[in-house]
């Protein structure tokens, strides 16, 4: 009898009577930590990739700044830095820098002091093609940063572009239809509307040209709708020359309750028969709490939203 049981107990060691459950849990065991195995493969090799592909971004943004660095310098250094002979830089030269510099950079500089003064050394050389080319490349800018700010934004709070016409009073037919039907207004006449949130209302009218400057003469008046307890908010008047070299992305007004809007000047023309002037202007409102890349590099409107943070609204509340 004790020799069967000690027969029994080595079979049992052995595996050969070992129950079923047992074994099936034996057999996921061994399979688990295959998987295990594999699946530590798996992430490492993703992680791997993933930190390849940050890497690679990471250069790729180094070497674009590095560059950048380098053109700006290599453009900017002829027009500011010092010459050997102490002579001044061509005009005409001066004028191809600044517009590659404008058409690269304008985002983060403001190019008007430079643009005009290159302006005014073509005028006095008499250089009227290259004056034409510097104001359709500052309407290119123009044209440009008006189309990035398009995509900014939410769906409930875009920007906002009108185009507002302003001329001399009508002095054919052919004038007084074309105002008409363009929703024109005589100079001196006020455009009124209100920012997107309904909080400002604003007053615009261009009083006239200035034809030393090539540009138009603006008066603006902002009125509050906020009301606050113990806040008094008063009108706020402006008046400025606006030229082609106003651009919509580093000449703005933000407002205290993060509203923001420009002003461009879109064409000025004058009737050679008649001598009556128009102006074509464009009055951009910006997304509410919009930032310019050379005064944050992120946007904070859409940060708050990824953080689920509501920002406090000029009226006291939350938006």
């Amino acid at each position: 009898m004790a020799a069967e049981k000690k027969q029994d107990s080595k079979k049992t060691e052995g595996g050969r009577d070992t129950p079923l459950i047992l074994r099936i849990a034996d057999t996921i065991a061994k399979v688990a930590a295959a998987a295990a195995v594999v699946g530590a493969a798996l992430i490492a090799n993703t992680y791997q990739s993933k930190m390849t592909a940050v890497t690679i971004l990471s250069q790729r943004e180094q070497a674009e700044s590095e560059l950048r660095a380098t053109m700006f310098s290599n453009l900017i250094s002829p027009i500011a830095g010092p010459r050997s002979d102490g002579s001044e830089i061509p005009a005409v030269r001066e004028k191809l820098l600044v517009e590659l510099l404008a058409l690269n950079f304008n985002e983060h500089f403001e190019f008007k002091p430079l643009l005009e003064f290159v302006d005014k050394r073509l005028a006095a050389e008499g250089a009227a093609e290259e004056r034409r080319s510097l104001k359709s490349i500052a309407r290119r800018v123009i044209d440009r940063q008006i189309a990035s700010l398009l995509k900014e934004g939410s769906r409930e709070d875009r920007t906002v572009v009108h185009r507002l016409l302003f001329t001399d009073p009508p002095r054919t037919e052919e004038q007084k239809s074309y105002i008409e039907a363009s929703g024109g207004r005589l100079f001196g006449t006020f455009f009124s509307g209100t920012s997107p949130d309904g909080n400002w209302t604003l007053n615009l009218t261009a009083t006239g040209t200035d034809t030393e400057r090539e540009g138009v003469k603006i008066q603006i008046n902002l009125k509050s709708n906020m009301s606050a307890p113990g806040r008094d908010y008063k009108d706020i008047p402006m008046d400025f020359t606006l030229t082609p070299f106003d651009f919509p992305l580093t000449d703005n007004t933000l407002l205290a309750d993060g509203n923001r809007f420009a002003v461009v000047l879109d064409d000025m023309s004058v009737d050679e028969e008649t001598g009556s002037r128009t102006v074509m202007l464009r009055l951009i409102w910006f997304p509410k709490n919009f930032f310019t890349p050379r005064e944050r590099p992120i946007n904070y409107g859409e940060f708050r939203r990824k953080l689920g943070v509501k920002a406090v609204d000029g009226r006291g509340g939350r938006d």
